[in-house]
């Protein structure tokens, strides 16, 4: 477990309220072979300067911060993904896996531990996780319960469940190199992404029942909405009919 190298990767634009708060989830890892690339997307509140001392301690060896003009969240990944334009590789070694940290979200001391443990069976790993509110309380709601397991899991991406919360998302590093994210789906990017990788390759999905993550929800939410729900029917009859 301990040679898979991770990069983690966090894209934010104006998360002063809570970006401090996910980024130091992600450096109190148990599992510490990971680098941290927060892409700094447009950022015109505090996130900047609270980014920047986070990463001003000298013995903080864990984060890289790049910033890029304001685009959708997907361009502001991808942008990591293309390793020529940042010279990532020539500083650290190339990555085994990527993990997806959104900027509101806070994840469990031991998530990639814990992940890590199915890295040799598994291509895509994700977790179970809580829902908590804007002010950090857990929310009582009682959300679709989620599959586990591979076969079911594809069966929900097919139904209109997204299979896997993106921000638990441990992904194999040739997948989302291949695959990327589509700059044209903000919003559903993530389930685009997984039903490419269903689709076109032979790539195993499992979610592991441990609730690692703390999944922020907002009144703005757009999930829910009946407009983010035609996005994924579309997208799904895309799928189906390939």
């Amino acid at each position: 477990m301990g040679n898979n190298f991770v990069y983690v990767l966090l894209a934010v634009r104006n998360g002063e309220k809570y970006i401090q708060q996910a980024i130091q989830s992600v450096l109190n890892q148990t599992y510490q072979n990971f680098k941290l690339i927060v892409v700094l997307n447009g950022c015109t509140d505090k996130t900047l300067n609270i980014v920047r001392f986070l990463n001003s301690d000298i013995s903080n060896r864990k984060m890289i911060n790049v910033s890029m003009d304001s685009t959708g969240k997907s361009i502001a990944l991808n942008a990591v993904l293309d390793t020529h334009k940042w010279d990532i590789p020539s500083i650290h070694p190339k990555p085994d896996w990527f993990a997806i940290q959104d900027a509101d979200d806070i994840w469990h001391p031991t998530k990639l531990e814990e992940q890590l443990e199915y890295a040799n069976a598994y291509d895509i790993i994700g977790t179970d996780c809580h829902y908590i509110g804007a002010d950090g309380n857990h929310l009582d709601i009682n959300p679709r319960p989620k599959a586990f397991l591979h076969d079911k899991i594809v069966e929900d991406a097919f139904n209109g469940h997204n299979p896997i919360v993106n921000c638990s998302a441990l992904i194999r590093a040739n997948l989302l190199e291949k695959f990327n994210y589509n700059p044209e789906l903000d919003g559903i990017e993530d389930y685009d992404l997984w039903m490419r990788i269903m689709r076109y390759t032979d790539s195993k999905f499992i979610n592991i029942p441990q609730k690692l993550v703390d999944h922020r929800l907002h009144p703005e939410s757009h999930f829910n909405t009946k407009n983010f729900t035609e996005k994924i029917n579309q997208l799904i009859q895309t799928y189906k009919q390939k």
